[in-house]
């Protein structure tokens, strides 16, 4: 059986290579065939889209509610997602397996549980671990996030802009990455969905496992996870947005209940509300794979988008 060192290295290394497309000779294929997905609603692909703060370029996928293309000028909140090759295109996604956005975020609108929204996924890349990593590479990210993809999304499609309507989320490393964004432009995200969040990474796994990022220590790198670091600090969160946290029991989440309780109990020292300001939810039997994700996706969204 695979162990969870073995694991974390995989999973680091699946993650990057799911952007830049592993050995195949065109990986990318499937982006100039949308429809072949056969996903609800209408998915599209803006194509090499280039940061002056990133260092790789990269795909980003589009998907507008069903409705959407009817036209009118009805305005949708928007849902900016990490690792985008992931979530609605089984043939771009790593093992095959999709969170099923388009799928379940539609089912919750025909439901009436949710409005209608947009969704935007930026695919990820090789510097993954550097760029969601709110310690490293995060303010990069951050950057080209606020300041050219959304600038963009919101010229192109009928968007509604403030925080209210505009929420993000992402699983793993992408946790940690829509908990930055939050807690960093509470002006710009009303919420975020922190799935899996990875919040055991600390200097001396950063040290083990992750090529990406350069560490500047001095002395053996600490074993405290940077999360538990930053609160012993007396960091806190910005008043408004709310914060989901969840992890499953097996694999690398197997590992992520201590932090997460940890963050629980900070939350509360902030006399924040759990069930209303934030939610921290552990899934027994829940693995760190797209197929368990896909599985309580609407727990987040009803959480963030939900009507009450």
């Amino acid at each position: 059986m695979m162990s969870r060192r073995t694991l974390l290295v995989a999973t680091c290394l699946v993650f990057a290579t799911a952007c830049s497309g592993g050995s195949q000779a065109n990986p990318f294929a499937y982006v100039d065939d949308p429809a072949g997905a056969n996903v609800p609603g209408t998915l599209s692909y803006l194509k090499d889209v280039e940061s002056a703060h990133l260092d790789h370029a990269r795909h980003v996928a589009v998907w507008l509610p069903p409705g959407y293309d009817a036209g009118g000028d009805a305005r949708y909140p928007v849902l900016y997602m990490h690792d985008g090759q992931n979530l609605f295109d089984p043939r771009g996604a790593y093992t095959g397996e999709t969170w099923g956005v388009a799928e379940v975020v539609t089912q919750l609108i025909d439901a009436g549980k949710i409005r209608p929204m947009i969704v935007v996924g930026a695919f990820n890349s090789p510097s993954r671990g550097y760029e969601y990593s709110p310690w490293h590479g995060a303010p990069r990210y951050g950057r080209f996030l606020t300041e050219e993809l959304m600038p963009r999304i919101n010229a192109d499609y009928r968007t509604l802009t403030g925080p209210a309507d505009t929420f993000v989320m992402g699983s793993s490393m992408g946790g940690l990455l829509s908990y930055y964004l939050v807690t960093e432009y509470p002006d710009r995200f009303g919420g975020c969905g922190c799935v899996s969040t990875h919040f055991t990474i600390s200097e001396r796994m950063v040290a083990r496992y992750y090529d990406d990022i350069e560490l500047d220590i001095e002395g053996q790198p600490d074993d405290t996870p940077y999360i538990v670091r930053d609160i012993e600090r007396g960091i806190t969160v910005p008043t408004g947005p709310k914060l989901w946290f969840d992890y499953g029991t097996r694999g690398l989440d197997a590992d992520y209940g201590p932090p997460h309780d940890r963050v629980r109990t900070w939350l509360l020292e902030q006399a924040r509300t759990e069930g209303e300001d934030f939610v921290v939810r552990e899934y027994e039997g829940a693995d760190h794979n797209a197929v368990s994700w896909r599985e309580r996706l609407a727990d987040p969204m009803l959480f963030l988008f939900g009507k009450g």
